[in-house]
């Protein structure tokens, strides 16, 4: 790889792949120009890193290489017809969405983020989609495209396009990997055919002398309200769930992430900073028998909210915040597995906030 630093005056950094293939983003720069990223303790994601980046498109515009698809939305409900909901104080249901489609790479939705035109999530085979909103609800408007890995579009199988967490800022999708653990960085402003993703980190594969099985990997991952990025691995230590922080040259450091409730693990993570400066963290854990079915537990601050049967549920996998006047709305999608025996789900909670 050929890199070429900017000349402090917004330039981008380039970056070339294989043949002649070129990507322009300054969020290049401060990955690959030693800089005072590199003099912090941890990584961040610095907004004004990406001034100087190219835009192709309006601001709220979809990328050009995203390509519509057919959407079908049908409302649900969290609870059976006659049954009410158990759920905390201050919570509420506010909508469900049972999400289909006829394109046969829809599904397996993992990490979820908010954007302007809806809802950003990626699938288990390596794609973004794009949902598209209007108020409260999606709007049956939909649009996907590949990722691009150096040198290749998705290779086949899960080792290299095992999308599961998620974080946007600025425009740059941060995304975490199973499989072949690594987070890479896709600038969905550019003028590329599709995204193509810079590794930015490479969490272990190791807790200690354990290894770290394949699919239980950097499952949930977050950008904090100072630009550092977090993720959670799904497989536990010893009972507890393992945090992951990035540290300013890529590397990572494992810590405690508190005690797993029975057999829950983390599969989702996000932190907003509301308007009155509070940083509230989302934390989503699921648990799945036969006997049972799937259970969730949806941390909100300080606020649990638990699902399961006969509650509406599924393999949930993605959270992400969103500020509200009373407090914050916390939505949640589930990965379908591709099976015709899960559903991908859209769910809205509101929790009230003192």
């Amino acid at each position: 790889m050929k890199g070429k630093c900017g000349n402090g005056r917004g330039g981008a950094a380039r970056v070339r792949y294989g043949a002649g293939m070129m990507i322009r983003s300054a969020l290049l720069l401060a990955l690959l120009c030693a800089g005072p990223a590199l003099a912090q303790d941890a990584w961040r994601f610095d907004a004004n890193n990406l001034t100087g980046a190219e835009r192709c498109v309006a601001d709220g515009e979809r990328h050009p290489s995203f390509r519509p698809i057919g959407l079908d939305v049908t409302p649900v409900s969290l609870a059976p017809d006659g049954m009410a909901a158990d759920l905390p104080d201050g919570v509420s249901f506010t909508g469900g969405w049972h999400l289909t489609s006829g394109d046969k790479h829809f599904g397996g939705l993992s990490g979820l983020a908010l954007t302007p035109a809806g809802w950003l999530s990626v699938t288990d085979t390596g794609r973004f989609v794009q949902l598209g909103r209007s108020l409260d609800a999606p709007d049956g408007r939909a649009w996907m495209t590949p990722m691009r890995f150096p040198n290749a579009l998705i290779r086949p199988g899960k080792l290299t396009s095992d999308a599961e967490g998620l974080d946007v800022r600025d425009g740059v999708a941060l995304v975490s990997f199973e499989r072949d653990f690594r987070v890479l960085a896709f600038d969905l402003r550019g003028c590329t055919d599709f995204p193509t993703g810079v590794r930015i980190a490479t969490p272990p594969k190791r807790f200690g002398k354990a290894k770290v099985r394949a699919n239980a990997g950097p499952e949930a991952l977050s950008l904090d309200g100072t630009g550092g990025l977090h993720m959670l691995y799904e497989q536990p230590r010893e009972g507890r769930a393992v945090s992951v922080r990035v540290e300013a040259d890529g590397s990572a450091t494992l810590g405690d992430a508190g005690l797993l409730e029975a057999d829950h693990r983390p599969v989702g993570l996000d932190h907003l900073t509301r308007a009155d400066g509070r940083e509230i963290t989302a934390r989503l854990f699921r648990a799945y028998d036969r006997e049972r079915g799937n259970r969730l537990r949806l941390e909100v601050g300080e606020t649990v909210i638990a699902l399961a049967p006969p509650l509406h549920t599924d393999n949930f996998e993605g959270v992400v915040l969103e500020d509200t006047p009373s407090g914050v709305r916390a939505w949640i999608v589930s990965d379908d597995n591709f099976s015709q025996r899960q559903r991908t789900l859209l769910y809205a909670f509101d929790v009230a906030v003192p």
